[in-house]
This record gives C-alpha cells, structure tokens and sequence, in this order.
C-alpha cells in the first residue's frame, strides 16, 4: 500500500521513473499475492490480526492481488505511453488485460456461488420457519401455562417490594418525627440554661462592682 501511495503521488507530481519504480514494486507484491493466496507473509504472523475474517477468503484475497496488478500495469502504460516507449506500454496494457480478464472470470464464478447459496440459505431458512411454526404450535399450552405463573409471580413480587417501601417509609417517617422531637426537647431544656448563665455572670460583675462589664453584658443580653 505505501508502494501505491507513492506511485500515485510521483505519477501526480510527473516523477515517471520514480513512480515506475514503485509499481514495479506492487506488481510484485501483487504477483505475491496471488501465488501464495494470502494477505501477509509468514515472516510477519501478526499482520494477519489487522484483516477481519471476510478478508481472509480466498476470493478476496485473490481479488485483492488481481486488482493491485490491473492497477500497476494500467498506470505503467500510461506512463510508457507519454514517455513514447510504445513497447513497454504494450506490455503493461496486455498484462492489464490478462488480470482484468482474470478478475471478470473470478466475478463470474462468485456470482454463481452466490446464487447457489442464496437458493440453498432461502431453501434452509423455509426448513427453519415450518420446524418454527410446528413448534409453536405443540408449545402453545406450556407457554400459556408459563405466561400465567410469570404474571403471578411478578404480582406477588410487586406486592412485596410495595411492602417493603411503604414499612421503609414508615419508619423514615418515625426516625424523623423522633429527631424533631429531640430538637425541641433540646432546644426547651438549653434555654434556661442560658439565661441562668447570662444572669450570673451579670451578678458576678455587678457584685464585683464592674459596672461597665455589667451594662455592656446585659446590653448584648437584652439583644
């Protein structure tokens, strides 16, 4: 692929020989390709992770190298052809022809394929939909049986999870009702506390003859 890119970027900028060179080496991973009817060289087994596994068909992969070398050969005719060496373009437009060729003809027999398979899958698939519908039909009083205790169940499961929520909130409600309770008993039982302490201390400083302490303490007091 780096091959092709290149190629096609040197044919872009009209770099023939540089983009002759590249195709030449397409045309030879793509006879490759074809030869060993895979994607990757056993030099390098994890290549083969990067393909999902429709690419791992013979078909595709055969197709995959056909259509690297109609690429390359189509292009280096079109280069030889500008570059005025009718031999060479020659060459390059059989060969794009003899792979072009081979590609229709390999088309040709994935489309027979095809429809075999098709016509075999639709002829399984009706097998399937028969076997269904009697199944349905012997299984019909069982799923009725089975629906009918389903409903049940999950009444009686909704009616225990109700149950449940409403004893939770319930309690909730007790706990809270409690918690105020104890905020008012706390709140009645702080208040004379306070005062009695207020006043106190305003004895203490009046005792002590600390009038200013006195009248600023029972000022703040008074507010």
């Amino acid at each position: 692929i780096s091959h092709l890119l290149a190629a096609d970027l040197a044919q872009t900028q009209k770099q023939w020989i540089k983009a002759i060179g590249h195709y030449n080496e397409v045309i030879g991973a793509g006879k490759w390709v074809l030869e060993h009817r895979s994607s990757t060289s056993n030099t390098d087994p994890h290549s083969e992770e990067y393909y999902v596994p429709e690419q791992h068909v013979p078909d595709y992969i055969e197709t995959t190298g056909l259509n690297l070398l109609m690429k390359a050969h189509y292009n280096s005719y079109l280069i030889y052809s500008k570059l005025n060496n009718p031999a060479k373009a020659l060459y390059h437009l059989e060969q794009y022809n003899n792979f072009k060729n081979q590609q229709d003809s390999l088309e040709k027999k994935k489309d027979v394929l095809e429809i075999a398979t098709r016509y075999e899958t639709r002829r399984k698939e009706e097998d399937i939909i028969r076997l269904s519908r009697e199944k349905q039909m012997a299984d019909s009083s069982l799923t009725k049986t089975r629906n009918t205790l389903f409903v049940l169940v999950a009444l009686m499961l909704l009616l225990v999870v109700s149950a449940i929520l409403l004893a939770r909130q319930y309690r909730m409600k007790n706990i809270h009702e409690t918690s105020l309770l104890k905020q008012k008993l706390f709140r009645a039982q702080m208040n004379p506390h306070f005062i009695f302490n207020a006043l106190s201390n305003i004895q203490g400083f009046i005792m002590e003859k600390d009038n200013i302490r006195a009248a600023t303490y029972l000022s703040r007091f008074a507010k």
